[in-house]
C-alpha cells in the first residue's frame, strides 16, 4: 500500500479486515464533524475520518487521519501554523495494535508486557515525537522519519487542505486551538 500526497491531495489506497473488530453496516453516505476538528466522512464503501487536532506547542499541531475502520491506513500530520508547511507519516494500522518497528520483546518477570502500537504512524507519536518538544520542529520531525526504515510513507506539505479518498480535511482549524496546558 502506498501513499500518495501532492500538494492539496493525499489518496489512500487498500484495506483489509481484522478478526476482532466490529464493523457497522453503512447504507447512506454521511459527514459527522466532532470536537477539536475532528471529521468522519463514512458511506457503503469507504470509511475516512481525521481524530481531534492537538497543539503539540503554541504553533504545531498533530492530527491523525485514517482509512478503514478495523484495518487500513493511518498518517499522522504535524502542521507548523506559523510557517504554513508540515510533514506527514503514515502506513498501514490495526485497531489491535500489532505494530513494534523492535523484534518481539517478552516483558521481564513481574513486569507488564511491552506495549505496540496500531501502526507506524501511533508508534512514532508515541515513542519518538516527546523527543521534539517543546519546538517540534517541522524539519527536526521530517529528517528523524528519513532515517527510520519503518516509516516508508511519509512525505512534505504546504498547505493545510489535504485530500484523503476524495475527502477534504482542513489543517487550519486546529491552528485555532489553545495549546492544552
Amino acid at each position: 500500500m502506498k501513499l500518495v500526497l501532492s500538494i492539496s491531495a493525499l489518496m489512500v489506497l487498500g484495506a483489509g479486515a481484522a478478526l476482532a473488530c466490529s464493523v457497522m453496516e453503512v447504507k447512506t453516505a454521511t459527514t459527522t464533524r466532532g470536537e477539536a476538528c475532528s471529521v468522519a466522512y463514512s458511506a457503503p464503501n469507504l470509511s475516512v475520518a481525521s481524530g481531534p487536532a492537538e497543539l503539540v506547542s503554541p504553533q504545531v499541531l498533530r492530527q491523525y487521519v485514517t482509512k478503514g475502520v478495523c484495518t487500513g491506513e493511518e498518517i499522522v500530520f504535524y502542521y507548523d501554523c506559523a510557517q504554513g508547511r508540515g510533514v506527514w507519516l503514515g502506513g498501514e494500522y490495526s485497531a489491535m495494535g500489532m505494530f513494534s518497528p523492535d523484534p518481539a520483546k517478552t516483558a521481564a518477570k513481574g513486569q507488564s508486557p511491552l506495549a505496540m502500537s496500531s501502526g507506524p504512524a501511533a508508534y512514532f507519536a508515541d515513542n519518538l515525537e516527546p523527543s521534539f518538544a517543546p519546538g517540534y520542529d517541522i524539519d527536526a520531525i521530517a529528517a528523524k522519519a528519513d532515517t527510520l526504515p519503518w516509516i516508508a510513507q511519509k512525505g512534505r506539505i504546504s498547505t493545510p487542505s489535504v485530500t484523503v479518498e476524495g475527502k477534504s480535511f482542513d489543517l487550519s482549524c486546529g491552528c485555532k486551538m489553545r495549546p492544552a496546558k
